[in-house]
């Protein structure tokens, strides 16, 4: 693997680490004090869901990246 993708695997993991950590948060905000659970709705809330989805979209455009890649190793042969 090349240094660069390292790179990104290893920011893709964090990424995917937030969004557990902020699922939790916002699973368990219920039973929290209603300030905390205020601040969670207030600020976690809104972003949890265009995090997941930059997640899945970087997560698909890299897939296909390698495929492509795949591919024209493939055609070489």
């Amino acid at each position: 693997m090349m240094k660069n993708e390292k790179a990104f695997l290893l920011a893709w993991l964090g990424i995917g680490g937030v969004i557990f950590v902020q699922g939790i948060a916002l699973s368990v905000s219920g039973f929290l004090p209603e300030d905390v659970d205020k601040f969670f709705v207030k600020y976690l809330y809104p972003t949890f869901t265009p995090t997941v989805a930059s997640f899945v979209a970087g997560t698909v455009a890299y897939g296909v990246l390698k495929y492509l890649q795949n591919e024209k190793l493939n055609d070489q042969k």
